[in-house]
């Protein structure tokens, strides 16, 4: 009996305004969490000074920019890291900060910015240049609306020692959470397996 009246009471009490009350807390929970930021990074390797290893030949590499200024020379490496940001949030930004952090020892030379279209920008927030490395890189995206996408493409040395650089950590003052994502040519990697079973073996094909 005493189980019978409480599941009465319950019932008028979801039924009446208290369900509003409840409905409004879930949704005001959801959309105060922290947004979801999905990204792929690739680190591509272009060139290094030892590639003609047991050789004669001794490589060297300069850059230069006239819109940047200044040049430098002799750089051991030189890789491409590719950066793909996607907004799986539930909140638009007029404007979103982005930061790029790379490991200690390597440095940027040069930054690409793509955006969807003319009305997506990407502001530049760090001087960056041939004769003027950094480590830091900041930008702001404006707007940064749900599903939005932008890509990147940074040119970075890695410290002597090493031939590629670590990873370049993402972060924001925004409360996001930067998710990583499989690049294009991992999930490639990822179908081309086929698995083959023969009794009680597993043969895995690539």
């Amino acid at each position: 009996m005493a189980d019978t009246i409480w599941l009465t009471v319950a019932a008028s009490v979801l039924g009446g305004g208290a369900a509003g009350a409840v409905i409004t807390a879930v949704v005001s929970a959801v959309r105060s969490r922290k947004q979801a930021i999905a990204y792929r990074s690739e680190i591509l390797p272009v060139f290094n000074g030892g590639m003609f290893a047991d050789s004669e030949i001794v490589a060297t590499l300069t850059l230069s920019s006239l819109l940047q200024g200044g040049y430098a020379q002799n750089i051991p490496n030189l890789s491409v890291a590719n950066i793909e940001i996607i907004n799986h949030g539930n909140k638009d930004y007029p404007e979103f900060k982005l930061g790029f952090s790379l490991s200690e020892g390597d440095a940027a030379l040069h930054c690409v910015a793509n955006a969807l279209d003319r009305h997506h920008q990407v502001r530049f927030q760090t001087k960056l240049g041939p004769a003027t490395p950094t480590t830091e890189l900041d930008f702001v995206l404006a707007p940064f609306n749900r599903q939005d996408q932008y890509s990147f493409t940074l040119y970075v040395v890695a410290q002597e020692g090493r031939a590629n650089p670590d990873e370049i950590k993402l972060g924001s003052p925004e409360p996001v959470i930067f998710t990583q994502v499989p690049t294009i040519t991992q999930r490639l990697i990822e179908a081309s397996k086929v698995a083959i079973e023969l009794g009680p073996f597993k043969l895995m094909l690539r």
